[in-house]
């Protein structure tokens, strides 16, 4: 085998092994790519879906961080400071959802999950499941025609009873005064606009 040879086999082995390379690596680069485009659209349709977070946590997180007690207390109050119209928005809704199916002739528990507007965009909320089971029901009871005034304020008192669970798992029982009026007031309204709409 002359030199000639012996250099074309190199120059071929070489280059084969370039080519081999160059094949792996745009494999690699186009995977990671699809990658990147589906996990990209995953958290898109998830915030979309689900809202976003609150000082950094979503759902579950922030009522675990306020049940455990650890926060430092500046984080904490701002945490609460901000979380308590998400949780009086999110109990509002399960409330009305309630009220929704019962005139629907529905009985569909909702999740602990939603996501709630909030002033600098959705955030995604949680609550206990056996809370919304409880809300729920009362959202339901609320919507009966045939309500005098004393069983309405025996529903109101479940909801006062249930906020106070709540806010004394994770430690707001502070908030439980103002939470409660505000509640109160808002499904109040909505009870006296459906009421007219009723009789328009």
């Amino acid at each position: 085998m002359n030199i000639a040879t012996i250099e074309f086999l190199l120059f071929f082995t070489a280059s084969l092994l370039f080519l081999l390379i160059f094949l792996a690596l745009y494999y690699l680069w186009n995977k990671t790519s699809e990658i990147e485009a589906i996990t990209r659209k995953s958290v898109k349709t998830m915030t979309r879906l689900s809202g976003g977070t609150l000082l950094g946590l979503l759902g579950k997180e922030i009522w675990d961080a306020l049940a455990s007690a650890k926060l430092p207390v500046d984080r904490r109050e701002e945490l609460e400071n901000r979380y308590v119209y998400i949780l009086q928005r999110h109990i509002e809704r399960v409330l009305e959802q309630g009220v929704f199916d019962h005139r629907k002739g529905k009985n569909e528990t909702p999740s602990s999950d939603a996501a709630i507007g909030g002033t600098k965009g959705e955030i995604q909320s949680w609550i206990p499941q056996k809370y919304v089971k409880t809300l729920y029901s009362i959202g339901q009871e609320t919507a009966i025609p045939s309500l005098d005034g004393e069983q309405t304020d025996l529903l109101m008192d479940k909801i006062q009873e249930t906020i106070g669970a709540m806010l004394s798992d994770i430690g707001m029982q502070n908030r439980q005064r103002v939470l409660f009026n505000r509640v109160r007031n808002n499904v109040n309204s909505k009870d006296e606009e459906t009421d007219s709409d009723e009789i328009s």
